[in-house]
């Protein structure tokens, strides 16, 4: 069926969409900022995942809003395309602030229909939303009832961590939790409730329990379910990565891929180069 061209899908790069996703179907993305002390880099544009990991071994970043003048001249470009109405897909409000941000700069955009989804998530947690998107549009569908299939459809990331460290540099726990943790080799399993907050799924004394965690957390959010996706996303821990991602693709559907790709760099700020991330999305 032919794609509606009228409505343009746009996704801040904490909801780590594959630049070969955003290429092929033509959406927009806006970087959040990683904040050095020498410089602020543009996620995905001017900083390497590998990059970020030599630079995080000295100095631990900050991560930032978009830039507001970067916002407006997607919308512009947008405008100028053709498009008449645009979904824009954001990390979870209680993380961040840029869903705020784009939705007090769509106000401004008065030749366009902006509407602007909170995905109460974070990478493909996040990015699940806006690729079911892309699909709906390809059907025909209105933005209107886009926006229908997406309120009914869910998504749910599992986090398992290698440190507590980074958590605890970032001030998102206490320096007693994370000594606590590391002295009892816990491995924390995180997850994001459906405000969009952070809290512990499990806590697994080990690397095999934590992945045996994992597995068993999917098991219980895909019970019942038949439509879904899933994902993997690592940091530099690739080879324990892949051997999830073998195991998954026997456990879980093998008719249904299973996306398989690293975490982008806005989130591995917060949890260090050993995360290891599940992604599932609900229709």
């Amino acid at each position: 069926m032919k794609m509606n061209k009228k409505i343009a899908i746009v996704v801040d790069s904490g909801c780590d969409v594959s630049l070969d996703f955003i290429q092929r179907y033509q959406l927009f993305e806006v970087p959040l900022n990683i904040v050095f002390n020498d410089r602020i880099y543009r996620d995905r544009q001017d900083l390497t995942i590998r990059e970020l990991y030599g630079k995080m071994e000295h100095e631990l970043p900050k991560t930032s809003l978009p830039n507001a003048q970067e916002i407006i001249d997607t919308f512009q470009r947008i405008k100028q395309l053709g498009y008449q109405q645009v979904i824009v897909f954001t990390i979870s409000q209680q993380l961040s602030g840029t869903y705020q941000l784009f939705n007090l700069l769509s106000q401004e955009q008065h030749e366009l229909e902006i509407e602007v989804f909170d995905t109460n998530s974070i990478g493909l947690g996040a990015g699940f939303y806006a690729m079911q998107a892309q699909f709906l549009i390809e059907q025909g569908l209105t933005m209107a009832e886009v926006i229908a299939c997406l309120q009914k459809s869910s998504s749910k990331i599992f986090g398992k961590l290698g440190t507590l460290d980074y958590l605890q540099k970032g001030g998102r726990i206490g320096l007693v939790t994370a000594k606590v943790g590391k002295l009892l080799n816990i491995k924390p399993i995180l997850s994001l409730n459906n405000e969009g907050l952070v809290y512990t799924a499990a806590k697994a004394k080990g690397e095999k329990k934590a992945l045996t965690s994992l597995e068993k957390l999917t098991k219980e959010v895909l019970q019942g379910h038949k439509h879904y996706y899933l994902a993997i996303q690592y940091g530099q821990n690739e080879e324990e990565a892949h051997h999830l991602f073998t195991h998954f693709k026997k456990v879980f559907s093998p008719q249904i891929p299973i996306i398989y790709q690293q975490v982008g760099t806005t989130f591995s700020v917060h949890t260090g180069p050993d995360v290891l991330m599940v992604a599932i999305h609900i229709v």
